[in-house]
């Protein structure tokens, strides 16, 4: 066998033999050191157990010696009297330990001490032996006892082992009590060095564990602090801009910005500076915290004063003390601020406008509140700017859809027509809704009616179109189904790849109301009111909206009723009729229920069905209504 192929076979036997060794390390450590009461190692219950084990191993030792022959001059009786004590204190102190005073442990090494010292004067001459056993109690006095309380039983050893040497030896005890003596001294000494350099390293150890744990303590109490802070920054955050987007109308969404950014940030005053019309200058829409004579008229130059500077550096500017700095604008100083701190406003890479706050106390802005308020600003400046954007395309559109409808309709003889437009509620967009009228030979009236069912400037245009279409129609002397495929036409040619709907009606009434024509393009039904109250809706003549005909293509139904003299018709939108909470079928029922019992006059026969449909509420969606009474 090798080498190698013998130390591969030895190697499981030492793995097996040190592993048996852990296990009775193990169990040697767990005999001494059982659970204790105390969580201390060096408390009196450990050292009173240890004792204990001192004394039965002690007086096991002697008792296995007592089996040797003895010199002819030992006391056997005398040893086992001493064992038979060992014994005892022995059993005291492993059964009654940590119910024992603390002082048992000094009395009970002392009696150690006599005891070893009765076991040498019992062997006569047997000193060297038995001397060994005094190292017991220098190693226990010096690792358990504090160093005068060890040097006290050291002491007591050395005054006991030398009255032994000079009672049986006296010419020779000197060096024999030096050397004893001495060994005993350096051996406790130096376990006790050891003893207290590892307390002071688990003292170390302890010491480090706390700091690290209060170091870990307060990191995450840091990071959870932290963590609050960016959540109540969010919140915060959220709670400015949430309303900032959900309103359309600039001064609505400035003036609770405003409001909103002046509770978060605890400011006495908060202000929304924007381009103006030249965007070379700053103005004020909106302030809170100072009276509106004081701000309504200022105007501050791009690159200018505190607001200026942040427009033309883009970045925001925090000023403790306005008293320290040349950039605030007389305007500014009256107000008495005492610090300020000002964001820009950038929506699309632009600097439209710049948000700042201010207080008239004395405040340091933190780097977290200016990050918020950029956070804000930044967030808000987009609703401002599409506010804007709606605010332009709003008036320019709400400009072209009245200049589309008629200042007044023409007057043919028997035949009363009156018209009325309620655009819809401010916050809603403008619509594509329309009516108009056109006198034509013989005594007759062409009116139309429509909605295009989209918003803004594009439907305000189209409208126009649609209308002059069947303006022309109705002029060229076209029949109402005819005019309405022409319009369908011109629809689809000019929505292309829009995906906005409309809606038709044109009708020609002629005088006396012997006979209307009509035809419908996905409308609503005309309403006829008779002279006797009652009332009833034409049918007739409809077919799809514009422009969703198979292929691009119509053929348009139209229909022809007779109208008793005296009849009001009433051509209406869908705004009239249609609730959210409520459907199409119910509004109409309200509608002829309204009808009933209006006016019979065109123009007080609208005013009543709008009063009646709408109970004095501005409508959700644009409202046009035409009334058409034929005499005979």
């Amino acid at each position: 066998m090798s080498v190698d192929e013998a130390r591969a076979v030895a190697a499981p036997e030492r793995a097996r033999a040190s592993a048996g060794a852990d296990r009775l390390e193990q169990r040697l450590v767990s005999a001494v050191l059982r659970r204790s009461e105390s969580r201390d190692l060096l408390s009196p219950e450990v050292l009173q157990r240890l004792l204990g084990i001192l004394y039965v191993a002690g007086a096991s030792i002697g008792t296995a010696s007592m089996a040797f022959p003895q010199p002819a001059h030992t006391s056997v009786v005398g040893l086992f009297s001493l064992y038979a004590i060992a014994y005892a204190v022995g059993a005291v102190l492993l059964l009654r330990r940590g119910r024992l005073p603390v002082w048992t442990s000094d009395l009970a090494l002392a009696l150690g001490t006599a005891l070893i010292t009765s076991a040498i004067h019992f062997t006569q001459g047997r000193t060297g032996v038995y001397s060994l056993f005094y190292v017991w109690v220098s190693i226990t006095a010096f690792y358990f006892f504090p160093w005068l309380r060890a040097l006290g039983q050291v002491l007591f050893v050395w005054a006991a082992y030398g009255a032994v040497l000079i009672s049986e030896n006296p010419a020779g005890a000197e060096e024999q009590w030096v050397i004893t003596a001495g060994t005993v001294l350096v051996a406790g000494l130096l376990i006790g060095i050891l003893r207290r350099g590892v307390e002071q390293l688990i003292a170390d150890l302890g010491e480090a564990a706390r700091t690290d744990h209060a170091r870990l303590y307060a990191a995450e109490r840091d990071a959870r602090l932290e963590a609050d802070r960016a959540t109540e920054a969010l919140r915060q955050l959220q709670q400015v801009t949430d309303v900032a987007l959900s309103h359309l109308k600039l001064d609505d969404l400035l003036n609770e910005l405003m409001s909103r950014v002046s509770q978060v940030l605890s400011v006495d005053v908060a202000v929304a500076m924007l381009r103006d019309g030249s965007d070379e200058a700053l103005r004020v829409y909106a302030a809170r915290g100072l009276p509106e004579e004081r701000w309504r008229a200022i105007r501050v130059p791009i690159g200018e004063g505190f607001a200026g500077r942040i427009a033309a550096d883009a970045r925001p500017v925090v000023i403790d003390d306005v008293d320290d700095s040349d950039e605030i604008t007389p305007e500014m100083r009256e107000t008495g601020l005492h610090s300020l701190m000002g964001v820009p406003l950038i929506a699309e890479g632009r600097v439209i406008g710049v948000l700042s706050v201010g207080c008239f106390s004395d405040r340091r802005f933190m780097p977290d509140e200016t990050r918020l308020l950029q956070l804000a600003a930044d967030r808000a400046a987009v609703a401002i700017d599409h506010a804007r954007l709606f605010e332009r395309e709003h008036r320019i559109a709400e400009t072209l859809q009245r200049s589309l409808l008629p200042d007044s309709l023409p007057q043919v003889p028997g035949i009363a027509v009156a018209g009325r437009y309620l655009p819809a509620r401010a916050e809603a967009r403008v619509g594509g809704d329309w009516y108009d009228a056109v006198a034509l030979d013989g005594d007759r009236l062409a009116v139309s009616i429509g909605d295009v069912a989209g918003h803004g400037i594009q439907a305000a245009a189209l409208m126009g179109r649609l209308r002059d279409s069947l303006r022309t129609s109705a002029l060229e002397g076209s029949d109402a189904a005819t005019a309405t495929e022409r319009v369908d036409r011109l629809f689809l040619s000019q929505n292309g790849q829009s995906d906005l709907i409309a809606t038709s009606i044109f009708m020609v009434v002629e005088r006396g109301g012997s006979r209307v024509d009509f035809a419908s393009a996905g409308h609503p039904p005309p309403l006829v009111v008779r002279p006797d109250g009652s009332a009833a809706y034409l049918n007739e003549g409809r077919s799809l909206p514009l422009g969703v005909g198979e292929n691009g293509y119509r053929r348009q139904s139209a229909g022809a009723t007779p109208v008793d003299p005296g009849s009001v018709i009433l051509l209406y939108t869908d705004g009239l009729v249609e609730r959210r909470d409520a459907g199409l079928d119910e509004g109409l029922a309200r509608l002829e229920r309204a009808a009933r019992g209006a006016s019979r006059e065109p123009g007080a026969f609208c005013d009543d069905v709008i009063e009646r449909m709408l109970g004095g509420e501005g409508p959700a969606d644009d409202v046009a209504v035409v009334a058409i009474r034929a005499s005979a």
